[in-house]
């Protein structure tokens, strides 16, 4: 089966820790304002405990689940007819995990046949991205002390750039629109709209109340020994304490800090951060790696030249989509 649809489809894939519960939560709580507007955020694809994201749609893809990929046919034909919308979004932070691959992103691109599908991701400083990512591991009881952290230095987690070129491969016809996270984050679902060329639906009302704040370090580092303990007596601990912090802000001091990896171990994948900034935003420091010409970002930069091809920039510094040589999706796909 395959979506009837011949407009724009966006689907925004995350990755993990880079804002995408409040993009979602923005995109689910006006769902009914921007369809009457023309973009459809569909029902179908969702769970009903995760109902701000389509998080049954990825995990259906990732597995090859092709009976729920029908029922998800099914149901968003049903929504398009219904509705009859000029784009639709999709965002599941799924597709961006370690295991998926080309098949997986053409397994979902093949559900859109007849439309111009385009790519969102955000982009994020590598060590910001580990540590947020370990301090809710911790938060969440899945790090125990004195685990250490070899997991979150994981190439196909922070290596952004080969994301990117992992996508433009399984889809060269589609468009990726990309941003920076630590630039947009002040006023993020507004700089995501202003990325897809939506700003003019932005409600400036709205007030997110579902980010996942990090937890101070000292927090993380005391979870990091509550999680020695039995379950049955870590998770109400770790419940109480997050409620204090967060509803109360009880404060937690502590000498020591998160164990850090060696700054080789980082130096790769700041200096790919580097070349992405030279080479969709025009070399200018959006907040992906230091200024530094020491990076040695010029032969990564040099190897994904290609990707500029692929890649829409948009600059939250400026508020503008940051000028490179990208020619319209539609041309493309016409010349």
């Amino acid at each position: 089966m395959r979506v009837s649809f011949a407009n724009r489809v966006v689907v925004h894939m995350g990755p993990h820790k880079t804002g995408t519960t409040a993009i979602q939560q923005y995109f689910f709580e006006h769902a009914p304002a921007l369809a009457d507007q023309g973009v459809l955020y569909p029902e179908a694809g969702r769970h009903p405990h995760f109902p701000n994201q389509h998080w049954l749609l990825g995990q259906a893809i990732c597995q090859g689940d092709e009976a729920y990929l029908d029922q998800f046919v099914r149901e968003l034909n049903d929504e398009i007819a219904a509705s009859s919308p000029d784009t639709i979004v999709i965002s599941t932070e799924t597709l961006a995990r370690e295991a998926v691959g080309v098949e997986h992103l053409r397994r979902l691109r093949a559900l859109f046949p007849d439309a111009t599908v385009e790519w969102a991701l955000l982009f994020r400083e590598p060590e910001k991205l580990r540590r947020s990512r370990y301090a809710e591991q911790v938060r969440a009881g899945l790090l125990a002390f004195p685990r250490g952290i070899e997991d979150l230095i994981n190439p196909r987690f922070i290596g952004q750039l080969e994301r990117v070129a992992m996508l433009a491969k399984a889809c060269p016809e589609d468009a990726i629109r990309v941003t920076s996270f630590d630039a947009a984050k002040a006023n993020l679902a507004e700089h995501f709209l202003a990325m897809l060329g939506l700003e003019t639906l932005y409600d400036r009302a709205w007030a997110d109340g579902s980010t996942h704040e990090s937890l101070p370090v000292g927090v993380t580092e005391f979870f990091r020994y509550v999680n020695r303990l039995p379950e049955r007596f870590a998770g109400p601990v770790r419940r109480r304490i997050r409620q204090g912090v967060w509803d109360k802000g009880w404060r937690f001091a502590w000498a020591g800090s998160a164990p850090d990896p060696e700054l080789d171990d980082l130096r790769p994948f700041l200096a790919s951060n580097r070349a992405i900034e030279r080479l969709f935003f025009e070399g200018k420091s959006v907040g992906l790696a230091p200024h530094n010409s020491g990076l040695a970002s010029d032969p990564i930069m040099q190897d994904h030249m290609w990707l500029k091809d692929h890649v829409i920039a948009y600059d939250p510094l400026e508020g503008d989509p940051a000028a490179n040589p990208v020619q319209d999706v539609n041309e493309r796909k016409t010349a």
